[in-house]
């Protein structure tokens, strides 16, 4: 049987409104050791995602303090979700396809009630030379998917 995102995925998630401001994410962010925060709407469905670059940015680009600006204002509102029935290699899959770290979880109305990153599938590799390969996923798939979400979304020539 192939294995689910329910399997693996991080359940004890936290989530912030998109009228909160960046502050609450970043301490949010720094007091659970997260790299992204689900931004959701009034009914509590997903409506964006902001990461840890996202605060940094957004603090740097309005030069303003953190509890100045709206999560709203510099989240991501493209956000790639999966379901918890959702097969690990499909999960994958989307990561690499769309060149993203984590994953939020979704039930059929939208509420956010997990995560998934790529540290979770890598951890569920569990690496032995005498382990089957589970839903087709293999260190070198992995590796590939690392590989495609940390390439730069553009190349610069200028140096630093």
């Amino acid at each position: 049987m192939k294995k689910t995102v329910k399997e693996i995925m991080s359940t004890d998630v936290c989530v912030v409104r998109h009228w909160e401001t960046l502050n609450r994410a970043a301490r949010l962010m720094w007091e659970r050791d997260l790299g992204c925060v689900p931004v959701v709407d009034e009914a509590t469905q997903l409506v964006g995602i902001v990461t840890d670059r996202d605060v940094c940015m957004g603090a740097y680009t309005q030069g303003r303090r953190l509890d100045d600006i709206h999560v709203g204002s510099v989240c991501t509102r493209t956000v790639y979700q999966v379901g918890p029935d959702t097969t690990l290699y499909a999960a994958e899959a989307l990561m690499r396809e769309r060149r993203v770290r984590r994953l939020p979880v979704c039930d059929a109305h939208g509420m956010v009630i997990g995560m998934l990153s790529i540290a979770d599938l890598a951890m569920h590799l569990k690496v032995r030379a005498d382990a089957p390969m589970t839903d087709a996923l293999s260190p070198m798939r992995i590796a590939a998917t690392v590989e495609a979400v940390s390439e730069p979304r553009s190349m610069r020539s200028a140096a630093c």
